[in-house]
């Protein structure tokens, strides 16, 4: 695929939902040490992402909606109005089965490929969180990422976080009994030939009554979730960590909790915490600035 026709086909990225920027979520403003650049180091667009005294700044008029920021983003400063993980989840479910690649709308050869399935989603694979990651995974899906080609797409820079939310969902993952981890093609050592298959789109999910069902329950706790949701504000040091803001928990990590407290837990022997993004915390109230990091 030229340079020409990689520019053209990024318009994929540009059909949906713009992604809105929320200032007072970000880590810098509720810390004033953190300086935190995570979503403008992995956004592939120079100017999309700017960051200046600490505050980051969003100009969706060169953003290509990957949603690379999304996922990285510790404190879920950025959100997009779109169902795109939801459909995604969809489509996995109905599939045979069998081990199948996650192809990004831009990939030279979808038709093609080591898995006898592939899907194809709407958005850049840096879109997909460790939580979606999970929930395909701990529906049986054997979820293959084909990244093979990020290295020549001109959303490179994007591949960190597809490695980042790979490596934090395969933690998770190891908790639960009978889930395959998820893998990246670019890391097989030695990747069976390629096949002619069908290429399903992630857009176009069957619709089955049994997820219908969950959609409206899904729905209805994010817009609980909207409406636990408070600005945060300055407050002295005297009042307790249990009271200060921000009160509500980043909608990806409640999600994790949802989906560990409803599965299967895999034997303690087989868990692997060292690749989980969690630890033991210990709060000292003197210090805490309640950013809320430590809830993601």
């Amino acid at each position: 695929m030229s340079v020409l026709d990689t520019i053209l086909n990024l318009t994929n990225y540009v059909t949906g939902e713009d992604i809105t920027l929320h200032p007072g979520r970000c880590l810098n403003a509720r810390h004033r040490g953190a300086h935190c650049t995570r979503c403008a180091d992995v956004c592939p667009a120079e100017k999309a992402i700017t960051i200046t005294d600490g505050r980051p700044a969003l100009n969706n008029d060169e953003c290509l909606r990957c949603g690379a920021c999304l996922q990285r983003c510790p404190t879920g400063a950025y959100t997009r109005p779109d169902a795109f993980s939801g459909k995604l989840e969809k489509t996995v479910a109905a599939m045979p089965p069998d081990p199948l690649d996650l192809l990004c709308p831009i990939h030279p050869n979808p038709t093609e490929g080591p898995a006898p399935y592939g899907v194809q989603t709407k958005r850049c694979l840096a879109a997909l969180s460790a939580a979606t990651l999970l929930e395909l995974a701990s529906g049986g899906a054997d979820i293959w990422l084909d990244d093979t080609f990020c290295s020549a797409c001109l959303l490179g820079p994007a591949h960190t976080a597809i490695e980042q939310a790979v490596t934090e969902a395969n933690g998770w993952i190891s908790l639960l009994d009978g889930a395959t981890p998820v893998r990246l093609r670019s890391r097989q050592a030695e990747p069976p030939p390629a096949v002619a298959r069908p290429v399903v789109d992630a857009d176009k999910p069957p619709i089955l009554r049994r997820r219908l069902f969950d959609s409206f329950r899904r729905a209805g706790r994010e817009i609980e979730a909207d409406r636990s949701e408070r600005d945060v504000i300055k407050i002295g040091r005297n009042v307790p960590v249990s009271k200060r803001l921000p009160v509500s928990v980043p909608p990806q990590r409640d999600r994790v909790l949802s989906l560990l407290q409803n599965r299967p837990a895999a034997p303690a022997s087989s868990a692997e915490p060292a690749t989980l993004a969690v630890a033991e915390i210990h709060v000292d109230p003197a210090k805490c600035s309640a950013c809320g990091l430590c809830a993601k």
